[in-house]
């Protein structure tokens, strides 16, 4: 049940130059045939490029050249506990930076620009910093302060809305009015008079603005926004234990199951916010993308015998995704020194290191990374 609930909260969020590691890359040919509404906070960098943190620190795969690095400023390092980029989370990932924050103190933000390979402290609370939110050139987070009793008690947190621009690197506080609790934004309509939605993530509620000041908001109820002229819906068997992803159609009411077999899955988007397709595995642990544009285009990766798919969720500020290169997390099946599989006391083989199997779900190529130790 937590794992349920964790993946279920990851749904809701989801809503250079690079020293060089130990590169050992599987290339092994794979043979192929051919109500989530929410916006996600997580943007994508380009056509090549997949960022995923693996073992306290974040990799960058190339699904060009097939290789894999730990991003870090250092070309001397030798990525232990102290190395400055040990223990860091990524929040946002746009096509110039990468903006994370510590997994233990998340009080400071920082910037690892990707054309220069540096990284820098930017902003530093006292308090909390939320998700940001990659807007044209600004990145648009709130962050607290917190405020102390005599008898140096937290009697206090204080939210405020801030914007970075990208260009400048310049931060400002949008509003010196503090907001109810952390918040991110919801939905951006650039075709909609530039309307900015704000999620309030603890009280469930939300606000409309116009203004990127954040001086002028309503509070409103929420809505449903349909995607391409559909509103989606997720559901869950205990019986089974299985997903299932259906669609209505706004104008016709017609309703269309997608999936009613999935041990995980999620939703792939294009850059404009619009959906591409959905990547599943089903109850037989195969991998299947669906288009959501064309039902009948339908691609399925049959998982090799010596790894064992773990799963395909958006984790939040993982890019996940490079053009049409998507991933899935597995885990290899441990063998000895004769190549034999390792098995438990019932029989059943045991699971060793973590993986990355990367697909196109345009081609269908597929491949393996394996972790970086």
């Amino acid at each position: 049940m937590k794992k349920i609930v964790l993946y279920m909260i990851f749904l809701v969020i989801f809503c250079i130059q690079i020293c060089s590691c130990s590169q050992i890359i599987d290339k092994t040919s794979m043979g192929s045939a051919k109500s989530d509404i929410w916006n996600s906070p997580i943007e994508y960098t380009n056509d090549r490029y997949i960022y995923v943190e693996e073992n306290g620190f974040i990799v960058r795969y190339d699904t060009v050249a097939k290789k894999s690095s730990i991003l870090c400023p250092d070309p001397l390092c030798k990525h232990d506990d102290k190395c400055v980029m040990n223990r860091k989370v990524i929040r946002l990932i746009t096509d110039k930076n990468i903006y994370m924050v510590d997994s233990l103190l998340t009080n400071c933000l920082y910037k690892y620009d990707l054309s220069n390979n540096k990284m820098e402290m930017i902003f530093e609370t006292d308090g909390q910093i939320f998700y940001p939110y990659s807007i044209g050139n600004y990145i648009y987070f709130s962050a607290s302060k917190y405020e102390y009793d005599d008898y140096g008690n937290l009697s206090q947190e204080n939210w405020h809305m801030y914007r970075i621009n990208e260009k400048t690197n310049e931060i400002v506080q949008m509003s010196e009015d503090t907001i109810p609790d952390a918040m991110t934004c919801y939905k951006y309509n650039e075709y909609q008079d530039e309307i900015i939605w704000y999620y309030n993530t603890v009280s469930g509620t939300f606000y409309i603005s116009t203004d990127f000041d954040f001086n002028e908001i309503e509070h409103i109820d929420r809505v449903v926004i349909p995607i391409d002229g559909y509103h989606y819906k997720i559901g869950f068997s205990n019986d089974s234990n299985l997903f299932s992803y259906e669609r209505t159609n706004v104008e016709t009411n017609e309703k269309e199951v997608i999936f009613d077999n999935a041990i995980n899955f999620r939703v792939i988007k294009n850059h404009d916010g619009s959906f591409n397709g959905v990547l599943y595995i089903n109850e037989k642990e195969t991998l299947v993308y669906i288009n959501l544009n064309d039902a009948s285009n339908t691609i399925s990766w049959n998982v090799p015998d010596y790894v064992k798919i773990l799963d395909v969720a958006q984790y939040a500020g993982n890019s996940m995704c490079a053009g049409s290169w998507v991933v899935a997390n597995v885990s290899f099946y441990k063998t000895d020194a004769d190549g034999h599989y390792i098995l438990d006391d019932e029989g059943h083989r045991v699971l060793g290191k973590s993986g990355t199997m990367v697909v196109n779900h345009e081609t269908g190529e597929s491949f393996i990374f394996d972790i970086i130790e």
